[in-house]
């Protein structure tokens, strides 16, 4: 499977009062001509908010770091908010490299579920294998999520994943 519940406790409140305050600087996503997805789209991506601005944010790296700290992982990382507005779908993509895999938070109620070419599923926190196919099917209410993107050496799915089990 392609995802990884987590039930590691994040300071979900404090997460969403910081989104509050970032929210009016993030805008659509533009996606780059590589971009690794079925319909082959370039340009704007109405709807999906990614605040790539945070990816070094002081507060959020310091909810991440001790994350990682409980799992005894030293992989690099960045953080971001991303938002999916209502009745917004994210196509079946790839995420690209250098990112090995994600930490998704969701920090709003009521969410469409992830879809991996195995199945969708809906989760609260969970690692997922980002470098396989995977969507977000469309949903009337707005989806905000905390991402830590993991990169670099040691950074794949299996290879937090099996930190994740062994600090279990």
């Amino acid at each position: 499977m392609s995802i990884f519940h987590v039930t590691y406790e994040f300071p979900n409140q404090e997460l969403l009062d910081y989104f509050k305050t970032t929210y009016s600087e993030m805008a659509d996503w533009w996606a780059p001509q590589d971009f690794e997805n079925d319909k082959g789209l370039e340009g704007t991506y109405k709807g999906f908010k990614v605040n790539e601005k945070l990816h070094h944010d002081p507060l959020l790296n310091r909810i991440a770091k001790e994350f990682c700290d409980a799992y005894g992982i030293s992989a690099s990382f960045v953080t971001q908010f991303i938002v999916l507005e209502p009745n917004t779908e994210l196509d079946w993509h790839v995420d690209r490299q250098p990112a090995g895999c994600g930490l998704n938070v969701l920090l709003s109620n009521d969410n469409a579920p992830v879809e991996f070419e195995e199945g969708q599923t809906y989760y609260k926190a969970a690692l997922l294998n980002i470098r396989k196919r995977h969507r977000v099917p469309s949903n009337p209410n707005t989806r905000i999520m905390f991402r830590i993107v993991f990169y670099g050496d040691d950074s794949s799915f299996d290879e937090i994943k099996e930190k994740i089990n062994e600090a279990n």
